[in-house]
């Protein structure tokens, strides 16, 4: 906001009366992407922080007058309730579950299929990142995420597998009558 030659009241009441110079924030992870419109966060000009800046500023505004044109910045505030009406969204956008680990059965050998581990919106350091982005003037900000480990874990997958296999050596006849079947590796895994 232009600081001119007004008092610091005056710029004080100027800012209770402006809004957010950008209407809208690009929130980001790896290839994920939403743009979220700061009025659904519930963002607002903080009249505090403004109020302390105004104030660390105000044996300067004369002579700042004088000499050049300078501006104070007006900082936002998120409203709790907004935000936090707007994490499911967010939630479900920057999330990508974990994946267990499955047992496979090809040609006749147990496998293994690997685990992924996947990620969830920390959304405990979403409104910090939200206001370190705003505070600075960016109209993009890379959210944090924590990481998810899935249940089922490649480890245990690979134990599983070996176990099954190993039931394959067991020797199984079958036998009716005067009739005996070994049953093969295939049968007796299907």
């Amino acid at each position: 906001m232009p600081a001119g030659n007004a008092t610091a009241a005056q710029l004080l009441q100027l800012a209770s009366q402006q809004r957010a110079e950008h209407s809208a924030l690009q929130l980001t992870y790896g290839k994920q992407q939403v743009t979220v419109h700061l009025s659904s966060l519930g963002a607002r000009i903080d009249p505090a922080r403004t109020q302390a800046s105004l104030q660390a500023m105000h044996s300067w505004f004369p002579l700042l007058a004088v000499f050049t044109k300078h501006t104070v910045a007006l900082p936002l505030v998120l409203d709790d309730k907004q935000l936090s009406s707007a994490l499911p969204g967010l939630q479900a956008t920057f999330r990508r579950p974990a994946v267990n680990a499955k047992v496979s059965f090809t040609n006749g050998q147990f496998g293994t299929v690997k685990a992924q581990n996947g990620y969830e919106l920390d959304t405990g350091a979403l409104a910090t990142t939200i206001m370190q982005a705003l505070d600075s003037g960016q109209t993009t900000a890379t959210v944090a995420v924590k990481p998810t480990t899935p249940a089922l874990t490649t480890r245990q997958a690979t134990v599983t597998a070996q176990k099954l296999q190993a039931t394959l050596a067991t020797k199984l006849t079958f036998k009716y009558g005067n009739q005996a079947q070994t049953a093969s590796p295939t049968d007796i895994a299907s």
